[in-house]
């Protein structure tokens, strides 16, 4: 193994058959690179500064990329480096001190372990690049003090047709399981970063502080993206087509835990199980979309602060509750549209199973605004609160409109001190003035999501796909 932090290296097989695309004389400042020996002999001879180019034109081969080094291809449709299927692409350790490393303008297959890794603190840029993965993971990071990925696609095999040739039984030594992978690093930016095909999790965010601008994630079997502590700020993301496995574990479109999370129009749509799930931490969504997600649109549980603000905000045709929280201190939820949501059978309480369908749940003590709020077409219920013996003062409603047909209710308060004039804010439209009259009280409200049924973040990037040099 390589001394840790003295150098970038870009893994590829040796192969039979490398392409060579011209000649050029193998230094730092010569002709582009194109075939592995040229390639190589620059590489070799490059330092800290220096950069490198290579052609367009395909190269199969292994290579190391020194630290501080710029390795520039002629453009992610044209220049590609090939891994064989017992290594990866780009392997880089990265040294704090010298310039960013950078690889820029090119692609990168491969058939095992990573696309590309970077592990050390120092930092790395990507600007411009394809990562295609057959077998093993696409880009994996981890104590770095800085990381940007630009421009940047990351395709694993797994679509919606095929996806039931994995059967029950596989890893990455049979198929691409995660898109980008990014543990303990810093300064962490992505613009216009695209993430689809994976098996187990399109990106995974571990005890990092990341800003996410444009792209998103789709496609991926489990899990399309996962935060677990530290920061992320996701503006214009769109998560989609979570298409789950069939073991009969849960998935999610976003899961975070113990996470600070700022989201700014981002869309969540069409899990095969949840679409939003926060446990622990804080969340702050802005002109947020979820719809069509099979288990909830948003679930809060044990948060400190859950906020879903702005005319934009619409969580539309999802199962069991649009927006639910559960024992979360203090609940903002203002300028939302909630409707269409199904009634489906849920885990209530600790472990029995209950038919729930509500636009709003708020579930066990909290403090909670629900402000400008439009709830139509929820089958079971509009608002239901169920405050844990609390008083009804401590939710404020105000400009909230509901529309119930049918039996379902509009806005209602169990296992609570119901208080004069609780619910002058509200306007109840259809049946749910003579409904919500009636109500006696006694409806499920859905569960916590148990620790072994929440995701697990990777301890290292070794876990996911095993040792790498």
């Amino acid at each position: 193994m390589w001394a840790r932090a003295a150098s970038i290296a870009v893994l590829g097989a040796w192969m039979v058959g490398a392409s060579a695309c011209g000649d050029d004389d193998g230094g730092p400042g010569g002709a582009a690179a194109c075939d592995a020996a040229a390639l190589t002999a620059r590489l070799e001879a490059a330092r800290a500064g220096d950069t490198v180019e290579v052609g367009a034109c395909r190269i199969e081969g292994a290579f190391r990329l020194p630290a501080g080094v710029a390795l520039v291809g002629a453009g992610s449709g044209v220049t590609t480096l090939v891994g064989g299927s017992t290594a990866g692409g780009v392997v880089i350790r990265a040294r704090a001190g010298t310039p960013a490393t950078r690889i820029e303008g090119l692609a990168v297959e491969h058939a095992s372990g990573w696309g590309i890794v970077g592990t050390d603190a120092g930092s790395l840029e990507v600007h411009d690049v394809a990562v295609r993965s057959t077998r093993g993971a696409g880009i994996g990071v981890e104590g770095l003090d800085a990381l940007v990925l630009d421009r940047v696609t990351v395709a694993g095999p797994v679509t919606e047709a095929n996806r039931m040739e994995l059967g029950l039984d596989y890893d990455a030594s049979t198929t691409a399981t995660h898109g980008v992978v990014v543990l303990s690093s810093s300064g962490v930016s992505f613009d216009d970063v695209s993430v689809t095909g994976f098996a187990r999790r399109a990106v995974e965010l571990s005890g990092s502080e990341v800003t996410w601008r444009g792209g998103g994630a789709s496609a991926t079997m489990e899990l399309g993206v996962l935060v677990h502590g530290g920061s992320v700020a996701l503006e214009g993301v769109s998560i989609a087509d979570v298409l789950g496995p069939f073991d009969g574990s849960t998935s999610f479109a976003l899961a975070t835990g113990e996470a600070t999370v700022t989201t700014n129009g981002i869309t969540v749509e069409r899990s095969a199980g949840f679409g939003i799930l926060h446990a622990g931490g804080s969340a702050s969504h802005a002109d947020v979309v979820s719809a069509g997600n099979f288990n909830m649109g948003l679930l809060a549980q044990e948060l400190d602060a859950l906020v879903v603000e702005g005319e934009g905000s619409m969580l539309r045709g999802n199962d069991a509750a649009g927006i639910a929280t559960i024992d979360t201190i203090d609940v903002r939820i203002e300028g939302a549209t909630i409707d269409a949501t199904r009634r489906a059978r849920r885990t209530v309480g600790e472990w029995e199973s209950g038919n729930v369908g509500d636009g709003i749940e708020i579930v066990g003590p909290a403090t909670a605004t629900i402000r400008r709020a439009r709830l139509t077409g929820n089958e079971r219920a509009g608002i239901v609160l169920d405050l844990g013996a609390l008083s009804t003062d401590a939710v404020s409603l105000s400009d909230v409109e509901v529309t119930a047909e049918g039996t379902a209710l509009g806005v209602v308060a169990q296992d609570a001190v119901i208080a004069s004039g609780w619910d002058s804010g509200v306007t109840r439209i259809g049946a749910a003035a003579a409904n919500d009259a009636a109500f006696e009280g006694g409806l499920d409200v859905i569960g916590i999501v148990g620790p072994f049924d929440r995701p697990r973040e990777n301890g290292s990037l070794g876990a996911i796909v095993g040792p790498f040099d």
